[in-house]
């Protein structure tokens, strides 16, 4: 990994070097939304996401409610930053603002992702100082960034600049062929399972009930989980909630499936986007996790469940599931607006300490 690093250092110096007079970095002005959503089209052509962005139509809704209706993005314009060669649009570094709990704290927090140069850019090393400029602009604004999911070129850049790494936020499988072999021990008596149409104020409760059983989550407000989950443009999103004597114990978020090129392209694969309740309530988790494989029987072949967390994790294997290699890698960096926050650093830098979902960053996008 050193030499890795050597490499994307050496690559970053040559192309300063050879075009820092053709190059600038700047936060997206809303007056060049018609070039940015072109510039959005051209870039993902032929990438695996690809399919999101052959309309500007849709490519403008999807980065206007990320960015800009996203509930966290509170100064008044969007984290996204341009990268310009020549005056014109050729590279982009995005940020997904989000607020996480971290003990008794409230801090704001930011998923990089979406960093992508136009083809005739890349492999130059012009995405380093792209990062690099982000990240001295965030310390004005954010206290932790954040990365979830990386490929051979991004994790040596995000290394290099100092990001921790955190491990993978795990990938779990479920079978439906096999879903005969496996039981759920949830209590079924005490527990009602129906689908939620409206996040009001249930959400709101759950979230300050159960947050403080993980020491760092991003915030699921009824705020954000409305934001994340029922206003976005394109996916259809399901969610179930259980509830016993009236109040909600957890929920769940579903992701149609959908058939696409790749390993598993034969197969249709549906997604746990989201699955919140307190672990110690096994009965709960199983409940959740049973209405989950119900509502994909005929949908989808498999079921992918991706969490960073211990306890977590055991009750969705206890229900049929088994981890497999994950493309999830979480990385973060603090940021100066975290420094000496009664060692809130060290525990943030901790993996053991999180509590993540793909439906937490942008994982389950595309």
């Amino acid at each position: 990994m050193a030499e890795n690093n050597d490499i994307t250092l050496k690559m970053a110096a040559d192309a300063q070097a050879r075009a820092s007079a053709d190059v600038s970095f700047g936060r997206l002005s809303m007056k060049d939304d018609e070039e940015y959503t072109k510039f959005l089209v051209t870039a993902h052509k032929g990438r695996f996401n690809g399919y999101l962005f052959k309309d500007p139509g849709m490519a403008r809704r999807l980065w206007r409610w990320e960015y800009l209706d996203n509930p966290d993005a509170r100064d008044g314009g969007p984290y996204i930053w341009i990268c310009r060669i020549k005056g014109a649009i050729a590279g982009q570094a995005c940020v997904m603002p989000v607020m996480v709990k971290t003990g008794d704290s409230y801090f704001r927090g930011g998923w990089f992702q979406d960093l992508i140069m136009l083809p005739e850019f890349r492999n130059t090393g012009i995405g380093y100082f792209l990062v690099k400029h982000v990240l001295g602009e965030l310390t004005a604004s954010l206290d932790i960034a954040m990365v979830s999911g990386t490929n051979e070129e991004s994790y040596p850049l995000f290394k290099t600049l100092g990001f921790t790494d955190m491990g993978h936020i795990g990938r779990n499988i479920y079978v439906n062929a096999l879903s005969a072999f496996f039981t759920t021990t949830a209590c079924k008596s005490a527990l009602e399972i129906n689908e939620i149409k409206d996040i009001g104020e249930s959400f709101n409760e759950l979230w300050r009930e159960l947050s403080g059983r993980f020491t760092c989550a991003v915030e699921r407000d009824s705020e954000r989980v409305k934001w994340r989950f029922v206003n976005q443009p394109y996916w259809r999103y399901r969610i179930f909630a259980a509830t016993r004597g009236g109040s909600m114990r957890g929920y769940v978020v579903l992701k149609e499936s959908i058939k696409r090129k790749g390993p598993l392209g034969c197969l249709r694969a549906g997604t746990i986007s989201d699955i919140f309740f307190d672990p110690s309530e096994e009965g709960v988790g199983s409940a959740l996790i049973a209405t989950a494989a119900r509502y994909f029987k005929g949908r989808a072949d498999i079921i992918k469940c991706d969490i960073l967390n211990e306890g977590v994790k055991t009750v969705v294997i206890k229900n049929g599931f088994f981890n497999t290699v994950s493309n999830s890698r979480f990385l973060m960096y603090p940021l100066n607006n975290m420094d000496g926050r009664d060692g809130l650093v060290t525990v943030a830098k901790d993996p053991r300490t999180w509590f993540l979902t793909n439906g937490d960053s942008d994982m389950d996008l595309s």
